[in-house]
């Protein structure tokens, strides 16, 4: 078996959302470790360094939309010949965004790991880790259940209540 190196793990941790480590599972933070450390062979290890290249170009042209690049270009032809060009950094950026979504999907899909900067998953993110830390039905934690709280408020305690 490979493992990544240090800064190829940083980088797989930055763009799979798991680098402040805030509400996110334990289980998937080992997770991500082990398929890290656990590569099972040379090409697979090159394929993930190659899609963290592919990563990293993606981020950093999300932000660099530059003013020399245009979404459309038009030919006006007739008495006077002229063309006009259109800007739309907001479509560029989001265009950006989409791929390298699709790209950090593809890194997730490698390792078997969830991505956490997938817009897909950040609705059932936050179900998940807060069901973790909430204990609102009130009693012990192994008999608490909701059927439970749902008959005693329905019934009442038994007691001639």
């Amino acid at each position: 078996m490979v493992a990544l190196g240090q800064i190829d793990k940083e980088r797989v941790f930055f763009h799979l959302g798991y680098g402040s480590r805030v509400a996110i599972d334990a289980g998937d933070v080992a997770r991500v470790e082990q398929a890290c450390e656990e590569v099972y062979s040379d090409y697979m290890a090159g394929q993930i360094v190659q899609l963290l290249d592919i990563c990293d170009a993606t981020y950093e042209q999300k932000y660099l939309i530059q003013n020399n690049w245009f979404d459309a270009r038009e030919i006006h032809e007739g008495d006077i010949n002229r063309a006009s060009r259109r800007n739309e950094p907001q479509k560029q950026q989001r265009i950006w965004q989409e791929e390298y979504n699709r790209v950090t999907n593809e890194l997730a899909k490698l390792l078997r790991v969830t991505n956490y900067n997938s817009p897909d998953s950040w609705q059932w993110t936050h179900d998940r880790n807060s069901g973790d830390y909430l204990n609102i039905i009130p009693g012990v934690a192994d008999t608490s259940v909701s059927s439970r709280a749902l008959e005693f408020s329905v019934l009442g305690s038994g007691m001639g209540d």
